[in-house]
């Protein structure tokens, strides 16, 4: 059984890995400079919850999408934010989700 879970994540890791080397580079992004209320908002509920879409993080902080990206690149200069393929903790979809 592990063998066949530690297949299913290496396939996992390769399809993220294509992902992220398309033409178009990365996933997020964004040219807005979000205010520090936003990117302090959206640490504080990825430290509370993990495994986050954006889309969810947006609904929850009431935010549009545009600056919870720029939220989220602001603090990935400081911390690390990990972004893989997951089930989203609220909308339960296999999304694209964050962690800290």
């Amino acid at each position: 059984m592990r063998h066949a879970r530690d297949i299913y994540a290496s396939c996992l890791k390769a399809a993220v890995r294509r992902l992220l080397d398309r033409p178009g580079g990365a996933i997020l992004t964004s040219t807005a400079d979000p205010p520090k209320t936003d990117t302090a908002n959206v640490a504080a509920l990825l430290l509370r919850q993990r495994d986050l879409c954006t889309d969810c993080i947006a609904a929850q902080l009431t935010l549009d999408l545009a600056r919870v990206v720029a939220a989220v690149e602001a603090l990935a200069k400081p911390l690390t934010v990990e972004q893989t393929v997951r089930r989203c903790a609220v909308c339960e979809r296999p999304r694209w989700v964050l962690l800290l």
